[in-house]
């Protein structure tokens, strides 16, 4: 980083210029790299780049690949600009970790310090929704409708999911609906589409995704949604939708896991492993991608890879049943004599 401003300097020697990467809901930036825009601003102004913010993009790279902390940045920064990203990045090690409290109460305060980390809450709610924990998820939600005052669309629509995967259906298409009636826009529509799949109203939901499509060519989440005609046993036109929205985002974990998933099905194998692992690196909380990893390994009967990625399921979610019972499977195959016995 230090290398790239820089450069920056030499090319756009107004500071003001580096504040356009947080300057919107979110900024450009993943939350977690969201203080790289005052350590930029802090180098174009002094000259020197702030040795914490070295420290703070350690602890940014751990809380992104679920690493341990690195022990650099333990002891919030001397410089207040710096403790809202210090919360932040603690806050996510804390739920990685399984300290679900002690996370939340950073999140929270990161959010109350700086206007900007309000998001983040959001973004737990995701992830919480990642690790099947939907109700902490309504509770990330909560939290940001506190702070902000009043419910926003996208909290909305994150409650609305965690009411689904609570198994609150009618609940969750009565806001949905409320949300479609304001503002068709695809966001939301991606919500209502996937109220009706939980109802099984696939040919319903297929419209509304092809609604997507028709207004937004390039939207990604379009083409991965359209996947619903996997459930009506048309899987080589859902493998070609999926593959579609990769193609317009490579970077796609949900769309790697369920191409993934429909590969196994159809037994290939090494392509499942492929797109199961690409979708476990860009979102290592998302249970399911592990679960259905292991799946895949004790398939092709690697048992000790099968082994770890149940671990790794059950690590983010104690009370996965399926994977308690996959993973004592595995464990018995494991143990059993190789080769002939003499």
């Amino acid at each position: 980083v230090p290398e790239v401003c820089r450069r920056l300097t030499e090319r756009v020697p107004d500071a003001a210029v580096t504040t356009i990467c947080s300057s919107v809901w979110g900024g450009y930036l993943p939350m977690v790299f969201r203080f790289l825009a005052d350590a930029c601003f802090d180098f174009m102004v002094s000259g020197r780049y702030p040795s914490y913010a070295e420290e703070l993009m350690e602890e940014a790279v751990a809380a992104r690949t679920l690493r341990p902390s690195t022990g650099k940045a333990d002891l919030p920064p001397d410089d207040p600009n710096y403790r809202p990203a210090w919360l932040f990045l603690h806050g996510i090690l804390h739920l990685a970790g399984g300290k679900t409290a002690e996370g939340m109460g950073q999140l929270e305060e990161a959010a109350r310090s700086l206007s900007v980390y309000r998001k983040g809450l959001l973004d737990a709610s995701e992830a919480f929704l990642h690790m099947g924990q939907p109700e902490n998820a309504e509770d990330a939600i909560s939290r940001f409708e506190q702070i902000t005052g009043r419910p926003t669309t996208t909290s909305k629509v994150w409650k609305a999911r965690a009411l689904l995967a609570r198994g609150k259906v009618k609940q969750a298409e009565r806001l949905a609906l409320s949300l479609v009636e304001w503002d068709r826009h695809p966001f939301v529509l991606m919500l209502y589409g996937g109220v009706l799949t939980e109802q099984s109203r696939f040919d319903e939901a297929a419209r509304v995704y092809a609604e997507i499509i028709r207004e937004v060519p390039n939207d990604s989440g379009g083409y991965y949604n359209m996947g619903v005609l996997d459930t009506q046993g048309r899987l080589s036109e859902a493998e070609e939708y999926y593959r579609k929205a990769l193609q317009l985002r490579p970077l796609f974990a949900d769309a790697h896991e369920n191409l993934g998933f429909l590969l196994f099905r159809q037994r290939q194998l090494d392509e499942a492993i492929v797109h199961l692992a690409e979708s476990v690196q860009l979102s290592p909380l998302k249970v399911s991608g592990w679960k259905s990893m292991g799946d895949v390994h004790a398939a092709k009967g690697d048992h000790d890879k099968a082994i770890f990625c149940y671990r790794r399921a059950l690590a983010i979610n104690p009370d996965m049943a399926d994977a308690h019972s996959c993973l004592t499977r595995e464990l018995a195959e494991s143990s059993k004599p190789k080769g002939p016995v003499d």
